[in-house]
């Protein structure tokens, strides 16, 4: 079994596909395409995040609590729910933290990011830097230089 293949062997826990206990900072990562979850959460895991993962937008619905996250990072393109709507979901939920949502298909311009609740935009491919610098920011860490 590869790596990637246990990494989405979904954890007797929560069901999510990866999940990391490292601090009390809790970070919920939301992409359909395992090829970005995976690496983001090595990343976030390894600056001392709490993580968790999933690569179905079905599973974040029925599955988690997002109340129990201080950030969640959500793809936009994704079936049968798109990343505004869950943004959307998780608001009238009463989620109260930060949102960032990430696409390679569209730009900030074309979603209304002031009225769905999105708090960062992030067109793919981007930085990681720049990604853990927002969430450092937002978590009050101090960011750690990547060499």
């Amino acid at each position: 079994m590869t790596l990637c293949e246990r990494a989405l062997k979904p954890s007797a826990v929560n069901n999510s596909p990866y999940e990391s206990k490292v601090s009390n900072k809790r970070i919920l990562l939301i992409d359909d395409e395992p090829m970005i979850v995976f690496p983001l959460f090595l990343f976030l895991s390894g600056k001392g995040y709490s993580v968790s993962a999933v690569n179905s937008p079905e599973i974040a619905l029925d599955l988690l609590n997002p109340n129990g996250f201080d950030v969640i990072i959500t793809d936009y393109q994704m079936k049968p729910v798109d990343g505004v709507e869950l943004i959307r979901h998780f608001r009238a939920g009463g989620f109260t933290g930060r949102i960032a949502l990430m696409s390679a298909y569209c730009s900030e311009s074309i979603i209304d990011v002031n009225n769905c609740g999105i708090d960062a935009f992030f067109r793919k491919p981007f930085e990681l830097q720049t990604l853990y610098g927002k969430i450092a920011e937002w978590t009050e860490k101090e960011p750690v230089k990547i060499n």
